[in-house]
């Protein structure tokens, strides 16, 4: 990983998808059903906090490109979802 950088993308683990679990709600509002919701595979950066990219399987074919923010534990804030992306397929690189 390079300094400040995001990682080489990984299989997701089950912190990753507690992490998503915590932003479903605010995923629906942008693009309405989110299926199955697994996460697949993610990216992460720490900074003052922590950054994930995350590839996630809503159904059939397709997938979503999520960022979530995870603030720093002090804070006592819960994760946040920065972006989502639609669209995306099980081949397309997390960006």
């Amino acid at each position: 990983m390079k300094a400040g950088g995001f990682n080489a993308a990984q299989a997701a683990t089950g912190e990753v998808q507690n992490i998503i679990e915590q932003v479903r709600n605010a995923v629906a509002d942008q693009i309405g059903n989110v299926g199955e919701y697994r996460a697949h595979s993610f990216q992460r950066q720490v900074v003052a906090g922590t950054n994930y990219k995350v590839k996630v399987h809503i159904f059939g074919d397709q997938y979503i490109h999520i960022k979530v923010f995870v603030p720093l534990p002090y804070t006592q804030q819960p994760p946040q979802l920065s972006t989502c992306e639609t669209g995306k397929t099980e081949s397309d690189p997390i960006n």
